[in-house]
């Protein structure tokens, strides 16, 4: 088993909650922000910090043969570790922002069902198992062993 971070909308039903980079409606982030992404500060532009999947060369081939086979809406983008996670939301202040909008939920993923990258990871979303969401402001850390001592968000 492996562990996958990734950034959603704090929604209390799971089922309805979004990644990052999902549009989201206006009302939940505020008028000048469609995503969380964008209210942390990311740029979509920005592909040496934010690359795409095809340009991430631990996870090309991977996600060559999941989009051969059509499988890509089965899968989940985030982060196989806190240093991933902190390479994309780099900014204290963005994730600031965002931390009464978002959380970083932590899953559990079998490793056939999870594909790292260098810069990102992906899971397939009917294996993930729900762990534990955390704030992430908090999130200052890039050891995951010491995940359990980070504050949980009270949202």
């Amino acid at each position: 088993m492996a562990l996958f971070y990734r950034v959603e909308t704090s929604h209390p039903d799971r089922s309805e909650r979004k990644g990052a980079y999902r549009p989201m409606v206006n009302k939940e982030l505020g008028s000048e922000y469609d995503t969380v992404a964008g209210m942390a500060g990311l740029d979509s532009a920005d592909f040496q910090r934010h690359p795409l999947p095809q340009n991430d060369a631990r996870l090309f081939k991977d996600w060559e043969s999941i989009c051969y086979n059509d499988e890509e809406r089965n899968f989940l983008f985030g982060f196989s570790d806190l240093l991933q996670f902190l390479s994309w939301f780099y900014d204290k202040a963005g994730r600031s922002r965002i931390t009464n909008h978002a959380v970083v939920a932590i899953y559990e993923v079998p490793d056939c069902y999870m594909h790292l990258g260098q810069f990102q990871a992906i899971a397939h979303f009917e294996h993930m198992v729900h762990v534990k969401d955390l704030c992430p402001l908090t999130l200052q850390e890039a050891d995951p062993e010491k995940f359990k001592h980070w504050t949980n968000c009270q949202n």
